[in-house]
């Protein structure tokens, strides 16, 4: 009977350090102005909230206002693994956002979570209904002024930036663990055949 061969699921964390992911989130937050946050194949966060607008943080901490969050963001990951490419969404709120896939070997392992922004091309529609109305909350209505407007191609070329960055260092890591694994199964061959080799040693001394 045939043996069933049962696919690894790896998780990214164990791919890639998570300390590299999160210094490459951080250098390209501060490049690009934007805010990022890398995720699991499970939507939870393994990097820290980096550059995050004030507005979006307290959003966020919002009962209401985080689950609109957590809701925009899910139905953006979808999208972007069904298309395996950068998906730019606009938010609950308004914000554009973009959700960058990390897929390796066929296998999605998380996501860049990158935006916060206003863009100048306003013919992106809301993914999701928005979550709270800011005219009952002087003070985010506010900080949402507050926050940046970019150029659509720039935005999306930082989108392309981390996308490209992020599935690089996630194959690197893949290939790395495939070549260790390797490395392994060459080294018990080894030490099967020193044995076979001691007991015909050990066979042909004792019929001497």
């Amino acid at each position: 009977m045939a043996k069933s061969s049962v696919k690894h699921i790896f998780h990214l964390s164990d791919v890639v350090d998570v300390k590299v992911l999160q210094e490459i989130i951080d250098c390209f937050c501060d490049a690009t102005g934007l805010a990022a946050i890398i995720v699991d194949y499970q939507g939870k966060p393994i990097t820290r909230y980096s550059n995050f607008h004030p507005f979006c943080q307290k959003m966020r901490a919002h009962p209401t206002g985080g689950a609109g969050c957590e809701k925009s963001d899910a139905y953006a990951g979808i999208e972007a693994v069904r298309s395996g490419q950068p998906y730019m969404y606009r938010c609950h709120m308004g914000l554009i956002d973009l959700s960058a896939p990390i897929i390796v070997e066929g296998q999605y392992l998380g996501a860049v979570m990158t935006g916060q922004v206003h863009v100048d091309d306003d013919t992106l529609e809301m993914i999701t209904k928005p979550a709270i109305n800011l005219k009952d909350y002087p003070d985010l209505e506010h900080l949402y002024q507050e926050v940046p407007s970019i150029p659509r191609h720039t935005f999306e070329a930082a989108g392309r930036l981390i996308f490209t960055i992020a599935n690089y260092i996630a194959e690197k890591g893949m290939l790395s663990i495939f070549q260790n694994k390797i490395n392994e199964q060459s080294l018990e061959l080894v030490r099967e055949m020193k044995a076979k080799q001691a007991l015909e040693s050990a066979l042909t001394t004792a019929e001497l």
